[in-house]
């Protein structure tokens, strides 16, 4: 059964994806007024790959904790879900199911650039309500950046606002999904940018969390999300467009 406080990541998890996917869908339709339905079965493998990749890299990082219960290792409600096996999972499902159906991954891309701000503000909420990703412990800061916030154990101290200052960075990420978007900038490149711009408020705030920082891990998705940034529009030659029944 699911912890009590872990009920409300759920729900901010699920609205966040049924809000972010929500205004996805809104603006592929104004685009081509393609069927909505190829679009949603690509971004339900990318959920799919992405929950796995999320889960299979949190184990590999904390191993010892699941050799004595090794049956907790799905037991995803207890926590433990890591942002760049999310990511890289979801990223590789979805490559691989617009492959084998032949629809144009890079313009998927550019909607779900809309959604990913959206699931990264929800994230930080509910880890400042229930204990996850908290700021570390501090006396001598002034009261504007700090708060009385839990760990994950519940205890209750004065720490310094990482998570607000991720949601804050969010609504920043989320201006600029949507700058793009209007504007009609960086088309095949938007899901990059926007990356580009989260993983770097991830190396930001990551020397100021409590938990282990994994610059380690932060680095390669930054390169990977700037390299695809610069990169030029792909040619579709083949492939074909997502308004295309398949």
């Amino acid at each position: 059964m699911m912890p009590p406080d872990h009920w409300l990541f759920a729900l901010l998890i699920g609205a966040a994806i049924v809000t972010g996917f929500s205004f996805s869908s809104w603006s592929r339709w104004l685009d081509d007024r393609f069927a909505l339905s190829s679009a949603f079965d690509l971004t339900l493998v990318a959920l799919f790959g992405g929950l796995i990749g999320a889960r299979l890299v949190s184990v590999a990082l904390d191993w010892q904790s699941f050799v004595d219960y090794p049956q907790d290792v799905w037991r995803i409600w207890y926590g433990g879900l890591d942002w760049h096996g999310a990511v890289l999972g979801g990223l590789t499902a979805a490559w691989w199911w617009a492959r084998w159906r032949q629809l144009d991954f890079a313009s998927w891309l550019d909607s779900v650039s809309l959604a990913l701000p959206f699931l990264f503000m929800a994230i930080w909420l509910a880890g400042r309500e229930i204990g996850f990703g908290q700021g570390i412990a501090s006396d001598d800061l002034p009261d504007m950046v700090v708060g009385f916030l839990p760990d994950s154990a519940g205890n209750i101290e004065r720490r310094i606002e990482v998570q607000l200052a991720g949601i804050l960075l969010g609504l920043g990420q989320l201006w600029l999904a949507v700058y793009l978007f209007i504007q009609q900038r960086a088309s095949g490149r938007r899901f990059w940018v926007v990356l580009t711009a989260l993983t770097a408020s991830m190396l930001l705030l990551g020397p100021l969390m409590e938990q282990v920082f994994r610059w380690w891990l932060d680095v390669p998705i930054l390169l990977l999300a700037i390299k695809n940034s610069l990169a030029s529009r792909h040619r579709r030659g083949s492939i074909k467009n997502l308004s295309t029944n398949s």
